[in-house]
This record gives structure tokens, sequence and C-alpha cells, in this order.
């Protein structure tokens, strides 16, 4: 893979420790500040436009990632397709905000999604640009434009809660937050698009996209059904608790995860563009995003309370079975998301949204089902249930896109996985034995026995993963050449 794709991994981790960072520590704050059923009705009027949002991509901004022969004209009819879709979107929802707060069940949803309305057409214009750096690796200017974004919305938020604005706070930092990641966008962009449209091209793009527009609709569908239905059967507190918590076991896949994929979409299109082989890449990155993220979900899962009761306080202590759930739903989904990243780089776009299509009708039955006869954490597992399945499914097409066997793929990611179960079983136990020193000294020594754990394991059965681990840092820093062929 190319150096410049490569040291992009360094620029994508710094934009997620950086922005992810502030916004962690405000979450924190607002936390305290706000009240789960504040963040639980911003979410319930997010489902919805989460919902919507995909729709008004149409599946474009992958489509000018593999096409890099697309001219002025052709980016700007996809310019023009976003934006206005956007728009019409915007509007929909306007005018739809009463009933579709009634279908949620929530009167109070209305105003914010009225309000919120207008992220659709700010996210499709910044959508747009930043795929555009993406497409050129261009990552230090992404990250700019990210850390912009973050600061705005963090010093809009913060004195909003403060001054009693309660869930409008989030909806006016949001905005004002958006607003600021597409100016800085536009104005760090190497070129700017004009609007144009090409009906030779519109088909064009419209045809290829259709993949990426299935595959990004079916996964925003799998993605809110959960909240949707935590939100209407169980109310919006126990939506705002697991919010809070999908938040949380999200940081993994964000820290490291989504950078490495960030870099990994591009770069391996352009490995399949010239016909080189991609399976040692891929495995390369996928067994580097292992070890960096699976154990930070698992410590976050065995250490739920100690963590919850001394970071967010006593009134958030109804997260601590969802989070339990989620901490292992967030050491597959680094992986789940990186394997579905190899599978669009090789064009294999109508695949994985069949895939995820296939996982869906039962993934809604299986939480409608748990939010009726068991409770909120019961839905966070059947979360973590169906990405276990679509994370060995996707493991299996994976291994035949690229001609590797199921066996490889299993040996790439097997030390980790053993090490991540007696990680947390090393975790759990000492949160257990501890709980009566305090929550801080629980916490401490919870994670530190897990971690330990983890690295002892991987050093005993696999010790070259943590020997080729710096070099793998330096070379992401741009600080050491790559190896001919070898992988990430």
């Amino acid at each position: 893979m190319e150096d410049k794709a490569v040291r992009g991994v360094s620029w994508t981790t710094l934009s997620y420790a950086v922005n992810r960072g502030i916004r962690t520590v405000s979450t924190i704050a607002l936390a305290r500040l706000l009240s789960p059923e504040d963040f639980g009705l911003v979410a319930l009027a997010a489902v919805t436009l989460g919902l919507i949002n995909v729709l008004t991509d149409l599946g474009l901004g992958g489509v000018l990632v593999i096409r890099p022969d697309l001219g002025a004209r052709g980016r700007g009819t996809v310019l023009t397709m976003m934006v206005g879709t956007g728009a019409l979107g915007a509007g929909i929802v306007v005018v739809a905000s009463p009933l579709a707060a009634d279908a949620l069940g929530d009167p109070r949803v209305t105003p914010v999604l009225a309000v919120l309305s207008a992220t659709l057409v700010i996210n499709v214009f910044a959508w747009f640009y930043q795929t555009l750096l993406q497409r050129e690796l261009e990552f230090r200017r992404i990250f700019i434009c990210n850390v912009v974004s973050t600061v705005v919305y963090v010093g809009v938020v913060i004195p909003l809660a403060v001054m009693g604005a309660g869930p409008w706070s989030l909806v006016t930092a949001e905005l004002c937050g958006g607003l600021a990641l597409g100016a800085a966008l536009l104005s760090l962009a190497p070129i700017r698009i004009r609007p144009a449209f090409d009906p030779h091209a519109a088909r064009e793009v419209l045809s290829e996209g259709w993949g990426f527009l299935v595959q990004g609709g079916l996964g925003a569908v799998s993605d809110n059904a959960d909240r949707l239905v935590v939100g209407r059967a169980l109310g919006v507190a126990s939506l705002g608790f697991y919010t809070m918590a999908y938040r949380l076991g999200d940081l993994p896949y964000q820290a490291f995860g989504h950078p490495v994929a960030t870099v990994l979409f591009p770069g391996l299109a352009r490995m399949n563009e010239r016909g080189e082989d991609v399976g040692s890449s891929f495995l390369g990155a996928l067994r580097l995003v292992a070890l960096v993220s699976c154990p930070v979900g698992v410590i976050l899962s065995a250490t739920a309370y100690p963590f919850t009761a001394l970071v967010f306080g006593e009134k958030w202590l109804p997260m601590v079975g969802i989070l339990t759930a989620f901490g292992i739903w967030a050491a597959l989904r680094p992986l789940l998301f990186t394997t579905g990243w190899l599978l669009n780089a090789l064009g294999r776009a109508r695949l994985l949204a069949s895939i995820t299509g296939s996982m869906l009708l039962p993934f809604i039955a299986g939480a409608i089902l748990a939010a009726a006869y068991g409770g909120v954490a019961q839905v966070a597992w059947v979360a973590v249930a169906s990405s276990l399945a679509t994370a060995v499914i996707l493991g299996y097409f994976a291994s035949r896109s690229t001609g590797m066997s199921p066996r490889r793929y299993w040996r790439a990611l097997r030390t980790v996985v053993i090490a991540c179960a007696l990680c947390w079983i090393a975790a759990a136990v000492v949160a257990d034995v501890t709980a009566p020193a305090g929550l801080a000294t629980s916490l401490a020594a919870s994670v530190s026995s897990g971690l330990i754990a983890y690295l002892l394991v991987v050093y005993l059965l696999e010790p070259r993963l943590l020997q080729g681990l710096p070099a793998l840092v330096r070379r992401a820093l741009g600080r050491a050449p790559a190896a001919a062929g070898g992988p990430v």
C-alpha cells in the first residue's frame, strides 16, 4: 500500500484522539449538566434523521472514491444531486415532523426534528468535500477541519447547557459544528467544484452508487432500529442510557478502526485498480486493528460498574448492564467494519449490502422481543449477537474475495480472540474483588489487570505481534520505509 495512504493512519488517528477526546470530556460534563431524558430526546430525533441522511447521499460518496476518472462536470453533477436530495429530505422532515413525533410517541420531538433537519443539507455538502480529500489521501486537511468543527461544537454546547438550555444545547451545537465543518472543508479543498448536471454522468454514478446506497440505507436501519425500539417501547430515559452506552462502545472503533478503514478503503481500491494482491495488506491492517481496539472494548465491558459509577455518577447506574453488552460489541465492531470496507474497495458493495440486508430482519425482530420480554440491556445483547454473526459471514466472503482460505483469516485473529477472553475474566474478577476498596481503586486495579493479562497472553502466543507494533507505528508516521509488498 502507498506510503501516503499508510501515513494517513497517523492523521486519522490523531484526528480521532483530539476530536473524540474533547467530545468525550464534554460528554462527561454534559452528563452532569443534562438529564438522561435530554440525551434520549435528541437521540430519538437523531434516529429519524440518521435514516434519511444516508438516503440523501445516494451512495455517491463511495463512487467518488472508486472513480478517480470523474471529470469536473461529473463531480459537479454528484454535488448537485447530493445537495438537492439533502434539501428535499430536509423539507420532508419539516413537514412530517409532527407525524414522526406521534409515531415515536413523544410530541417534544417535533421542534427538535424541524430544527435539526437543516443538518441534512449541511452534512451532504461537508461529506462531498471530505470524500474528495479522502480520495486524494489528504488526511491532514481533514484533521484540521474536524478539529475546527469539534472546537465550535464544544464552545457552543457547554455554555448553553450551563445556562439551562437542556436538549436545545445539543441541537444548537450540532448545527454550529456542522456549519463549521462545511466551511473548513470548502476553504481547505484543493479544488472547488461548481454545481453542474450531466444526465449521462448522473445515470452512470447512480448505477455505480446503488450498492453503496442500499448498503448505507440498510446499515443506517441496522444502527438505528434498536434505538428506535428502545425509545418507542421503553421511553426516552431508557433511550438516554442506551445511547450513552452506545457512544462509549463506539469509541474503540472510532479511535482506531475507523481511522484505519478511512485509509484502507482508498488504499486498497488503488491497489485493486493496479491489479495488485490486497490480501496481505488487508490482513496486516485487520490484525493491527484487532490488536489495538479489541481489548479496549473488552475492558470496558468487564469494568462497566466502577467506570459508570465513578465517571458518570449514580443517576447513570441503569446504564451498567447495557455497557457490559456494548463493551463486547465494541470489540467486534472494528473487525466488522474493516472487513466491510475491504469488500467495498474490491467493488463488492452490492454483496455487502446483501449481507447487511439479510441480517436486518432477525436483528429487528430480536430487538423487539428483547424490549417486550426482557429490558434495555437485553436489546444490547441482541446487537452483540447480530454483530458476531455478521462478522463471521463477512470474514468468509472476504476470504473468498481475496483468494485467502478462511483458516488464514482466522489465524490472523486467533491470538487476539484468546487474549481478549482472558482479559475480560481478569478484569471482571479484579473489579469484583476490589469493589470494597472504592470506585477509583477498583477501576484502576481492574483495568490494569485486564491489560496485563491481555499483553501477557499475546506475548506468550505470538510475540511477533507486539515486537512488530513499533515498526508499524513508525511506518504510519512516515519515519520508516515500507517493505516492498509487505502488509500494512
